[in-house]
């Protein structure tokens, strides 16, 4: 018996050393993002943030940030039912840009808007919807399925250039002869979610640099292949997507919308080369170009950050991150603040 207890010791010890070894070796040699799981999935929306959970991450280079979700996945620790805590409720919808990747809580582009709002004596909530890697088809079936028990006043929707791209991945709808046709979320993606979600696998990915390597080898050797993105490219020429895919999923928003009895508002979000080719030229990328063309089609504003970035002085975007900065998100605010300021002048107070 003790012959047998001691090769069960070695055989553990062995395996504590070897693992401490490859722990090593990827810290040193390609050290990974690590920290919290941030995704879990519904079986309606897909990948969402995960509800009620509050961790950090932190970049290979040692930046980190705190975020907290509430109990339906929003950014943030306040909880939304149906009734108000204020006059108005304003809903954002959108991306990592939106939800705040690399920024606290109260550093994200929706907080701000709301911290701005209330300065200036509106009692307004802002609900901050982002999710990491939608599109406009997420935040259409969002819409539609936590539209009716949010009951926003007034959806701020914010496009990125690569919603073109993930739209056409048709997670959440597909357009057939010309009517979206909705689509269960990818079966993946639930897998994924629930597998970094049990208790052990989310341990060790909350500080290990191998456990978070190989979850990224697997996920990558697992998705489905799609049409390489090159983000230095700002022509449509070639760019694969289709655009009537994502005119009609903004359309039928603005139906949504409108069905609920919310205003809605378009503001087009660019990123750090649109910003700088701005800068430079004076020109829009066609992606926004594009945008813009599809919002007037539909009889709605667009509104456009790419001027009032230009005015942040340095790198709008953090290192690593690839996201705003929270000076980018004040600045990104302020001009936001405004269009909806006076979309609430122009409403009587309950």
């Amino acid at each position: 018996m003790k012959s047998i207890l001691a090769r069960i010791m070695a055989v553990l010890l062995g395996a504590m050393v070897a693992l401490g070894i490859a722990e090593l070796a990827v810290r040193t040699l390609s050290p990974q993002m690590i920290g919290d799981v941030v995704f879990g999935y519904d079986e309606e929306l897909g990948a969402i943030p995960v509800p009620h959970q509050r961790g950090r991450k932190t970049s290979p280079q040692g930046q980190s940030y705190s975020f907290s979700h509430n109990a339906s996945g929003f950014r943030g620790s306040r909880e939304y039912g149906p009734r108000k805590q204020a006059a108005f409720r304003v809903l954002f919808l959108g991306d990592s840009f939106t939800y705040g990747l690399g920024v606290n809580d109260e550093e994200t582009l929706p907080q701000q808007v709301e911290n701005i709002l209330q300065a200036r004596h509106y009692s307004v909530e802002v609900i901050n919807a982002g999710n990491p890697g939608a599109g406009t088809d997420y935040e259409l079936k969002f819409l539609q399925t936590l539209g009716p028990k949010l009951k926003p006043d007034l959806v701020v929707v914010c496009f990125f250039w690569n919603d073109f791209y993930d739209n056409a991945e048709g997670e959440h709808f597909s357009l057939v002869q010309g009517e979206l046709v909705p689509q269960k979320p990818h079966s993946l993606t639930a897998k994924k979610a629930r597998v970094e979600n049990m208790p052990v696998i989310g341990w060790l990915l909350s500080w290990s640099h191998a456990a978070n390597l190989i979850k990224v080898t697997t996920v990558n050797l697992l998705k489905r292949p799609g049409k390489p993105v090159n983000r230095e490219r700002y022509s449509l020429k070639d760019a694969g997507y289709d655009r009537s895919l994502t005119e009609k999923l903004l359309g039928q928003m603005v139906k949504t919308a409108k069905a609920l009895g919310s205003g809605i508002m378009f503001f087009y979000l660019p990123d750090e080369g649109q910003v700088k080719l701005y800068k430079a030229s004076g020109e829009i990328s066609h992606y926004e170009q594009d945008f813009g063309a599809m919002m007037r089609g539909l009889h709605e504003q667009p509104y456009s950050l790419t001027p009032a970035l230009s005015q942040v002085p340095g790198d709008i975007e953090l290192p690593y991150w690839g996201h705003y900065r929270a000076g980018t998100n004040l600045a990104a605010a302020q001009y936001i603040s405004g269009p909806v300021e006076g979309w609430l002048k122009d409403r009587p107070r309950p």
